[in-house]
This record gives structure tokens, sequence and C-alpha cells, in this order.
């Protein structure tokens, strides 16, 4: 009874990885992401306070990949160009395209608009091979050479449906989901100088089947593309959150914040947190040092502010709050 029932599991785990490895990733419910960064919060790294006050594209840590993009539009997986993502690959006969757009704004494809009825024959998780446009992207940059030495990330705003990404020829990963932005660390896929990007985008995949609803179904690389330096040791996510007590007078205010870095990094750093009134006055100040384990940290704050500035839909009362990591021997 023992040998026969290993026989059994054997013979069903190898099924299983038979069927998730004979799909590609697109029409797979076993992959939605390959090598992603974690969902986080948004925010952009700045390098001083005053600049934290300006646009969050104008900071030294951010590189706007935003512009015209080499371009070509496939009608199926089949007929796309598979090696276009590599470095030496002859992309100058190819269109260019404006990112951030949707394709079928600028004549490839067409739009389609739907409300209860799926855009394409419902065979779940399958999605049609005979038209299924494909978009390959491409295009070349540089990094500041102050950048040397930090982890870099790529952010994709958003890609409509499904995408992979290669850097310098090589893979970098994959993502789905329509409307939710992508991010990956590709420190690893750098080099001096010129480095090449190329994005290969499916205008359906299987995430496309829980995306039916009232709107527009459109393709391509639809929002903002940078590139992040961040430091060894930085802020990877946060959570706020406020609320009223004492007969509406009195906020509460609670923080997490979560940590990564290096490996080999040492650790030296405090979290700073400030919370500013609508007045901008200053309501608090203090600073914390993470609690490490491993290549993560955390830091939990719980506070209490006297007579706050209560939002509503009369008086949208905001405070800003800002998070600096400081170093703890020129605190």
């Amino acid at each position: 009874m023992k040998k026969r029932l290993f026989i059994t599991i054997l013979v069903l785990v190898l099924f299983a990885l038979g069927v998730k490895a004979q799909h590609p990733h697109w029409e797979n419910p076993g992959f939605n992401q390959i090598n992603k960064e974690a969902p986080r919060a948004h925010f952009v790294p700045y390098s001083t306070l005053v600049q934290a006050k300006g646009d969050s594209m104008d900071s030294p840590n951010i590189r706007l990949l935003n512009g015209t993009w080499k371009f070509k539009w496939s009608p199926n997986p089949d007929s796309r160009p598979l090696a276009f993502h590599q470095v030496d690959a002859d992309v100058s006969a190819w269109d260019e395209i404006p990112v951030p757009g949707n394709w079928q704004m600028f004549g490839y494809d067409y739009p389609i608009y739907t409300n209860v009825p799926y855009p394409f024959p419902r065979n779940a998780p399958f999605v049609p091979h005979d038209f299924n446009p494909v978009g390959s992207y491409k295009r070349s940059f540089t990094l500041p050479e102050s950048w040397k030495g930090r982890r870099i990330f790529i952010h994709f705003g958003a890609v409509s449906s499904a995408f992979y990404i290669w850097v310098n020829g090589k893979q970098v990963g994959y993502s789905e989901d329509s409307k939710t932005p992508a991010e990956f660390e590709i420190t690893r896929y750098l080099k001096d100088g010129q480095n090449d990007l190329a994005v290969e985008v499916y205008r359906w995949s299987d995430g496309s089947y829980l995306e039916d609803q009232d709107f527009w179904r459109m393709s391509g690389i639809t929002r903002d593309v940078y590139l992040m330096a961040r430091n060894q040791v930085h802020v990877r996510d946060y959570f706020v959150k406020a609320g009223l007590i004492n007969d509406f007078i009195d906020g509460t205010f609670d923080l997490k914040v979560d940590f990564k870095k290096s490996d080999l990094t040492a650790v030296d750093l405090m979290l700073g947190v400030a919370l500013y009134d609508p007045q901008g006055v200053q309501q608090f100040n203090e600073s914390f040092t993470p609690d490490w384990k491993n290549d993560s940290a955390k830091v939990i704050v719980k506070e209490t502010l006297s007579e706050v500035y209560a939002w509503s839909a009369e008086k949208p009362n905001l405070y800003q709050m800002t998070l600096s990591l400081i170093d703890k021997h020129k605190a």
C-alpha cells in the first residue's frame, strides 16, 4: 500500500509540472509574475527634504523613460520577432511610438468597447492564438554617474495586459495585470555606458478574463516608465492610518515601515518620522531604530495627536508626512 501510494503521488506531481510547463505564461494560471517586486505603497525617494517638496519626477533618484520607443506590431505570437531583445538586433527600420500610450490610438489594431461579453471567444484560461496582437518595444538608456553602487529598479505604471522585459539581452521577468504597477530590480543586468531595454506586450492573457467590465479594451505600455535608484539600505514599503478619538477632537497616528538591505550591508541608520499639519506646522518629529532580522526590518509607530484638523468633504484637511533615513553617527 505504501509503495502504491508513493507511485500515485509521484505521477500526480509530474502531471502537474507538465501542465504548468506546456502552456505559455500568458495563458497559464500558475504564473502571473516572474521576478517582480512585491507590491508597495507609491512613493519616490529623494536625496533631501527640500527636494521632497517638488515634483516626484524631478527627484535625482528617478530617470524617466517616457518618450519615443522603437515599435513592431505583430497580429499574433507566432509572427512576433523572436530575437529582437538581443543587443545586436537591428530595429532601425521599425516604427516609432510614444510611451506611455495605447497602440490602438496610433493606427495599430483596433480598440474594443465591451461590458458583459468577452472581447474574444470564452475558453478560460486560454486566449486566441490566431489574433492576439503582440507589441515589441525597444529603446536604450544610460545611468547617471551618481547611481554607481546603488540598487536600480525599473517601474512600469501599467501595461495591458501581460509583458516580458529584457535588459541587455537577458530576460528580467514577466508580469500580468493591466492596471497595477510592476517593478523589477535590474541591478545585476546593467553595465557601464549604454544599456538596452526590450519589452514584449501581449494584448490578451489569462488575466484578461478578470478584466472584463465596462471600459475600452486597448493595449500597450499605458503609464509612466522610469528607473529608480535606491540605497543599499532603503524603505521598501509603508502603511499609515489616521483616526479620530475623544469626540473627534484628537487624532491617532499609526505607521508601519518596512526596510530592505543587501546581505552584507552594515546598518547604522535610524528612521526619522515627521508630521506636518495643513498649515505646515510640525506636529510630530521622532527617530526610531529599525528592528532588523536578516535583510529585513520594521518600525512601528503609534501616537496620539491633540486637537487635529479633521478631514471632511467640506474641509478636506490633509497632513504631510516625511520619512528620512538618518546616519546614527551624524544625528
